[in-house]
């Protein structure tokens, strides 16, 4: 009799595993669907619950009123990806985020609110590929800054002469310019930047001859322009093609 107690126990054990093992698996469900401000809630309530750290809308174009609503998480926030006609409307509520690391916001901004946003002092990257409105006086109010280590930036209002304040973000090791008008003189700031890693160039106005010889001068230099390596790139001829 024992020995059919022991039997059963076991049956109902094994029973009990792969009623665990083969259990229908609820699939996760996919925060980026749906209507722009019920996406916007729905992930704004994962950050107030401490389930998450970040709102990631890159494909829905969010309306700046809900912006505000980031005053109740402001401090929990960690990354932000955005997307929509007029949020520099309220880029202040983007900016009272004072923990944000990661900043993907794509939104016509200029000089005003990029000088809002270098109160971020926590951000690592900062990625505005709408900055049409930016100019060399928006991009100063980033010197200095503690943390930036990555810039996207689409600007055809900078200078090479403002180029000189990425030379003074100190943590800055990888550089993306789109539409910036850079010339041969504007590639010698990026000769001073020893923490420099990556230099992706999309629309410059240099030459080539100042392109070669700023890789020559920096061969450590991870360089692209236009998606492309240069033929005088070591790394395009070392087989290098990323």
């Amino acid at each position: 009799m024992r020995r059919v107690s022991e039997v059963l126990v076991v049956l109902v054990i094994s029973v009990a595993i792969l009623g665990l093992l083969f259990r229908p698996v609820n699939p996760e469900p996919d925060l980026t669907k749906g209507t722009p401000k019920a996406v916007w809630t729905q992930q704004l309530r994962l950050v107030e619950n401490g389930e998450s750290t970040k709102i990631l809308m890159p494909d829905l174009r969010l309306d700046p009123s809900s912006l505000a609503e980031l005053k109740t998480v402001a401090g929990r926030i960690t990354e932000l990806n955005l997307t929509g006609d007029t949020l520099a409307r309220n880029i202040d509520a983007i900016s009272g985020c004072s923990h944000l690391r990661i900043l993907h916001l794509r939104t016509p901004i200029g000089d005003s609110e990029l000088q809002v946003l270098a109160q971020l002092r926590e951000l690592e990257v900062l990625d505005l590929p709408e900055a049409a409105g930016v100019t060399d006086s928006g991009l100063k109010a980033w010197e200095g800054h503690p943390q930036l280590r990555l810039i996207r930036l689409r600007a055809p209002q900078v200078t090479d002469a403002g180029l000189a304040s990425l030379a003074r973000m100190p943590e800055l090791r990888w550089v993306h310019l789109i539409e910036v008008p850079v010339t041969d003189a504007g590639l010698e700031i990026f000769r001073s930047m020893p923490k420099l890693e990556s230099l992706y160039l999309d629309g410059d106005r240099a030459t080539d001859d100042g392109l070669s010889a700023l890789i020559l001068a920096r061969p450590d230099l991870h360089f692209h322009r236009d998606q492309v390596h240069l033929p005088t790139d070591p790394r395009q001829r070392d087989g290098h093609q990323d």
